[in-house]
């Protein structure tokens, strides 16, 4: 919407592709996803998938839980110590501004490949002899 030139006529199709995506998701998310729920999740299957359940669900729902277990426990460490967070995320800052100079913002950068192109037209008909010649 606010993109002009190359970048409009590159993008514009994909913008577009992405909020149709987004749309047909939300609409089955409201619909078809309530449905297939109250069809064929039970209160009886939910209580038993709770305490762990068995196969593949099971090692992942188990996997996930020590995933979450760590990752509580890393917030409150990095709650207990506000201030070392914080500096870091300040140095972090710094050095992002200290390397910003140094990266591309051309969406086509310009290149050098060390050669150049002429075109030029001769009469319709001419012999490739004399094209040769003129060429040369």
């Amino acid at each position: 919407m606010f993109l002009f030139g190359v970048a409009k006529y590159l993008f514009s199709a994909l913008s577009l592709t992405v909020v149709l995506a987004m749309l047909a998701s939300y609409v089955v998310a409201m619909t078809v996803i309530p449905i297939y729920c109250a069809r064929f999740l039970s209160a009886e299957s939910a209580r038993k998938e709770e305490h762990g359940g068995k196969g593949l669900l099971g090692r992942f729902r188990r996997a996930y839980e020590r995933f979450a277990d760590r990752y509580e426990r890393f917030l409150n460490r990095a709650l207990e110590h506000k201030r070392i967070v914080i500096a870091s995320i300040v140095v972090l800052f710094i050095a992002s501004l200290l390397v910003y100079p140094l990266l591309g913002t051309e969406l086509f950068p310009t290149t050098d490949s060390g050669q150049f192109i002429i075109d030029y037209r001769v009469p319709a008909g001419t012999r490739i002899e004399l094209t040769e010649a003129i060429t040369a």
